[in-house]
């Protein structure tokens, strides 16, 4: 089919390969932030923990299809796809983290599972999962009222380190790296192993929207597309990263040829690690508010971009999106812009 989106999926289909496709791909939006506050979730009070049957689908489903009504697909160079709701913590959740869930603070988590942590058993947490059960449901209705009109994409992909934070506790985590450094990288493998099964079981509802499929970025891609991440990495040393946490990521990012992974700028210390492991695949760094500038990060950047990797930077002012345009090759390079005020 020939229309107004084949050039722009032929302009992302280059930023995988890093083709020459003129200037970088440019979108700004706030749809891949969708928080407690963009939804009407139907929920009996302002906070509180919350069970999967506290989630009804079909409040959901007309909400997703008014978005795509009032705005189409087009997020300047970027593309809406519809996930199930990003505020839920639905790896948190399938692994036996409770979420917990408040409207006026537009966000959800998990609390941390009493016990003995090193009894976790990958297998028998996905039987009979009730979270992953209306994960699958949010998928499948999604896909029935997109009808083909606009691409349905996986929700957030916190990675093994990110879901041991939450079963453990953030402390937790970073004392037992010392402390217990073998025994917690099984852990993360197990929590490795849950997520390719869970993204495994979506890949078989999800079908091809225009040949390929679209992330919670907005960037299409020609193969199924995931977006592993390890935020619990922005406070480790690169030594301890590749030593002990870089198996389980190389593990979930590896299952999928267009894998995007995702990285906060402050924690780029690991970013060689992880580009060692990606191969043709991307990566994604959001700019945190904190820091670094932007005259720090690209060298950093730069130096990513000679080693062949797509990158995607999500910034969160259009000055900050022009000075890496500017600055930057525009082969193999996307920019969101995220603007604090703007809705979808």
């Amino acid at each position: 089919m020939s229309d107004a989106l084949t050039p722009l999926i032929e302009r992302h289909r280059a930023f995988w390969s890093r083709a020459e496709a003129g200037p970088a791909l440019v979108g700004t939006s706030l749809w891949p932030e969708t928080t407690t506050r963009h939804f009407d979730w139907g929920l009996p009070g302002l906070e509180g923990a919350i069970e999967p049957d506290m989630l009804s689908v079909e409040r959901f489903l007309p909400q997703y299809v008014a978005q795509f009504d009032a705005h189409g697909v087009h997020d300047g160079d970027m593309i809406w796809s519809a996930m199930p709701p990003l505020a839920v913590p639905w790896f948190e959740a399938v692994v036996g983290c409770r979420p917990h869930y408040s409207i006026p603070a537009g966000s959800m988590s998990g609390e941390p599972v009493g016990g003995d942590w090193t009894t976790f058993d990958p297998v028998a947490v996905l039987e009979d999962n009730p979270w992953l059960r209306k994960l699958l449901e949010f998928t499948e209705g999604l896909v029935e009222v997109s009808r083909g009109r606009f691409p349905v994409g996986v929700p957030i992909g916190r990675g093994p380190w990110d879901v041991a934070s939450a079963y453990l506790g953030m402390s937790t985590v970073y004392l037992e790296l010392y402390d217990h450094p073998r025994e917690l990288g099984q852990l993360a493998a197990k929590f490795a192993a849950v997520w390719i099964e869970v993204m495994r079981r979506i890949e078989r509802i999800i079908p091809p929207w225009r040949g390929g499929y679209v992330d919670r970025f907005g960037l299409w891609a020609p193969e199924f597309t995931t977006v592993p991440q390890d935020d619990a990495s922005v406070s480790v040393s690169q030594a301890m990263y590749g030593q002990v946490m870089a198996a389980a990521d190389r593990e979930i990012t590896q299952a999928w040829p267009s894998a995007l992974f995702h990285l906060h700028s402050a924690g780029l210390q690991v970013a060689d690690e992880v580009a060692a492991f990606l191969g043709d695949r991307a990566l994604n760094v959001v700019l945190d508010p904190t820091g670094p500038s932007i005259p720090n990060l690209l060298p950093v950047f730069r130096r990513l971009q000679a080693a062949g990797l797509p990158l995607h930077v999500m910034v969160f002012s259009l000055a900050d999106a022009t000075a890496l345009t500017a600055a930057l090759e525009p082969r193999g390079l996307a920019i969101q812009h995220q603007p604090p005020d703007m809705t979808r």
